[in-house]
C-alpha cells in the first residue's frame, strides 16, 4: 500500500490501495484497533479511486471484511477492533478488495474499551475548483486554472489578484478540526504566509490560532512551488462555528502563496 495525503484525511497520511496490495503490521498486546477512511473514493497522486472493503486478518487467519464504501466521508473512523488475544506478539494483515481503501493508523488499546474520541464527520471539503463553498470572503480572490503540473496536477487553486490582505471564511456548525493546503515560493516564510482565525460562537479572535506543518512536498516540474498542508497546533476549542483563512499583504507577489484546498471536520 502506498501512502495517500488526501486532505479529508484527520490524520494528514494514510496508506492506501487497491486490489492485490497489502499492508502488514506487527504488534504486542492482546488488543488492536484498526482506523481509516470511510468514503466514496480517495484521491492518491492526482487520481480518485472508488473505495470497496478491507479484509483484516490476525496471526493468518481472517477476522472481518469491512465495507468502507460509504456516501458520507468520516475519517480517523475505527473500522475493526479486535480484544483477548493471547499475550505476545500478533500480526494483522490488510488486504483492500473490491476497490481501495485507505488505513490511517493502528491503536494497542490497554484496555477493551474503544476511544474514538479523535473520529469525526468531514462536513466540508473544497478543491478550489471555484468559490462556492466560501461562506464569505474579501473582494481580490480568483481561481487560477494554469500549471497545475507545478502543483502536483492539482486542477484549480484560489490566488489573490493584488498583494493586499484578503479573506477566505468557511462556515460549519461545530467544527473540531480542519486542514489546509497551500502552496507557496518562499516556504521558509510559510508562517508569514497564512493566518488562520477561529469563530467561537459568533465570535472571532483577535489573534490567529496556532498552526503546524503535517507535511509539505515540493510541487513538481521544476516549478518552484513547495506544497505545505497546515493544521491546528491544539485542539480547537468547542463552540466554533466558522473559520478565516487569511494571506496577509508583502508576499511580494499577489499569486503567493495559493490556496489548494480546505476540509472541516466536526466532532462525533
Amino acid at each position: 500500500m502506498t501512502t495517500c495525503t488526501d486532505l479529508a484525511l484527520l490524520n494528514a497520511a494514510g496508506r492506501a490501495g487497491g486490489p492485490g496490495a497489502c499492508a502488514i503490521y506487527t504488534f504486542s498486546g492482546p488488543n488492536v484497533q484498526v482506523f481509516g477512511l470511510t468514503a466514496a473514493d480517495v484521491e492518491v497522486d492526482g487520481v480518485r479511486h472508488r473505495l470497496g472493503k478491507l479484509k483484516i486478518s490476525i496471526d493468518g487467519h481472517v477476522k472481518e471484511t469491512v465495507n468502507v464504501h460509504k456516501t458520507e466521508m468520516r475519517s480517523d473512523g475505527m473500522l475493526f477492533e479486535v480484544t483477548g488475544l493471547a499475550a505476545g506478539n500478533h500480526v494483522v494483515q490488510l488486504e483492500p478488495v473490491d476497490g481501495w481503501a485507505v488505513v490511517e493508523c493502528l491503536k494497542l488499546p490497554t484496555a477493551a474499551t474503544v476511544d474514538q474520541t479523535s473520529s469525526g464527520r468531514v462536513v466540508l471539503f473544497d478543491g478550489l475548483v471555484d468559490l462556492s463553498h466560501v461562506s464569505n470572503r474579501s473582494p481580490n480572490w480568483a481561481i487560477d486554472t494554469v500549471n497545475g503540473q507545478f502543483f502536483n496536477n492539482t486542477p484549480a487553486r484560489a490566488s489573490r489578484t493584488h498583494d493586499t490582505k484578503e479573506f477566505l471564511e468557511y462556515r460549519a456548525g461545530n467544527i473540531s478540526r480542519f486542514a489546509i493546503r497551500v502552496y507557496t515560493k518562499s516556504p521558509t516564510q510559510i508562517a508569514a504566509r497564512v493566518q488562520v482565525y477561529v469563530d467561537v460562537n459568533g465570535v472571532y479572535g483577535q489573534d490567529p490560532i496556532g498552526l503546524v506543518v503535517s507535511q509539505s512536498f515540493e510541487g513538481g516540474n521544476g516549478g518552484g512551488w513547495t506544497g505545505f498542508d497546515l493544521v491546528p497546533q491544539t485542539r480547537l476549542p468547542d463552540g466554533v462555528d466558522a473559520i478565516a483563512i487569511v494571506f496577509p499583504a508583502g508576499s511580494g507577489a499577489s499569486y503567493d502563496p495559493e490556496l489548494a484546498a480546505v476540509s472541516l471536520s466536526e466532532a462525533n
